[in-house]
């Protein structure tokens, strides 16, 4: 009865593992890769989501107050913002409170 036993749960552990494994897996297949073209698809206007890139990851900025509208300071989401992100007075320390969706795919 033992062995009996001891299989059981060595099985249910591997079945675990492997579980959990594919979730992971799951995670990093699902990411999102947009090319440029297709992140200006994502300008926060007209019910859109406001996606944001920053040196080639994306970021959501969707119900961000200080993103109102699908703008920022002058900066437009669906677009590249690498270049006008470290004269921000914020610097990059505000990405950090955003939630990563992706990356940028050539």
């Amino acid at each position: 009865m033992k062995k009996v036993l001891f299989m059981f749960a060595l099985v249910m552990s591997v079945f675990l593992l492997s579980a959990c494994s594919t979730d992971s897996n799951m995670e990093t297949d699902t990411t999102m890769k947009l090319t440029i073209e297709e992140l200006a698809d994502y300008d926060g206007m007209d019910g859109n989501k406001a996606y944001i890139a920053v040196d080639g990851i994306i970021y959501d900025v969707t119900g961000n107050e200080a993103w109102t509208g699908g703008s920022h300071a002058g900066s437009m989401a669906g677009t590249d913002v690498s270049s006008v992100v470290d004269a921000a007075p914020h610097g990059r320390d505000v990405l950090d409170d955003l939630e990563i969706v992706g990356e940028i795919k050539d």
